[in-house]
């Protein structure tokens, strides 16, 4: 009888402990997987800032060269093998005109302040009555003006769903402003429409008509 309770002791002992063991394992395991979250999420936000701002980067490409906005105008024409001309509108919106081939030319406007050019703006076709800059010489307008590439590797053929989703003000603190209006002198009327994104440095205006995109506007603020 002795022997018999001797042998039965450790074993009743022993159902506590793994108890306990395997509470411990489990607690473990959770504070584990919070620290590796906590991990995780810094590795996540620390990538986040360092990627470059789709829209804050100030370069855009034409005709495949990049343009790294502000930039003097002497680099400006240089880079493009193109000449800034005065507009008749305009002290501050000039015009260019590229010529791509012997039927087609790129034309668009940018802004010029001190000798710099601070902005560029492309219509792929007039949104409004009464524009003064647009791109429409030949049936090609709008497979020319995709030779201009917005930060983001936006062109005036990108839907613009993508546009407001590649352009999300939420991680960069900035602002997003949509405005509406209706154009034309009978109905039907068609809807001219704009996106704004901008932060302290940048604005990117998107033009739409009836939901299409019909010009791009990128200009820097601080000059």
């Amino acid at each position: 009888m002795n022997n018999q309770n001797c042998n039965q002791q450790p074993m009743m002992n022993n159902q506590p402990l793994k108890k306990r063991n395997t509470a411990l394992i489990v607690g473990l395991s959770i504070v584990g997987i919070f620290i590796l979250g906590i991990i995780a999420l810094f590795v996540t936000f620390s990538i986040e800032e360092k990627q470059d701002r789709p829209w804050k980067s100030g370069q855009v490409q034409i005709l495949g060269k990049n343009i790294q906005l502000p930039c003097d105008v002497d680099t400006f024409e240089s880079t493009l093998n193109a000449e800034i001309i005065d507009s008749e509108f305009s002290d501050v919106i000039k015009d260019v005109a590229i010529q791509i081939n012997s039927n087609s030319t790129l034309n668009f406007d940018v802004y010029v302040e001190n000798n710099l050019v601070t902005g560029i703006m492309v219509e792929a076709k007039e949104s409004n009555p009464g524009d003064y800059y647009f791109l429409t010489d030949d049936a090609n307008e709008r497979n020319i003006a995709t030779n201009i590439v917005y930060p983001g590797n936006v062109t005036v053929e990108t839907p613009i769903d993508k546009i407001k989703k590649l352009y999300s003000t939420k991680p960069f603190n900035g602002s997003y402003t949509y405005w509406d209006e209706e154009i034309g002198t009978e109905p039907p009327y068609k809807i001219s429409a704009g996106h704004k994104y901008q932060n302290s440095e940048w604005s990117i205006d998107i033009h739409t008509l009836d939901g299409e995109v019909t010009g791009i506007d990128y200009y820097y603020l601080n000059h």
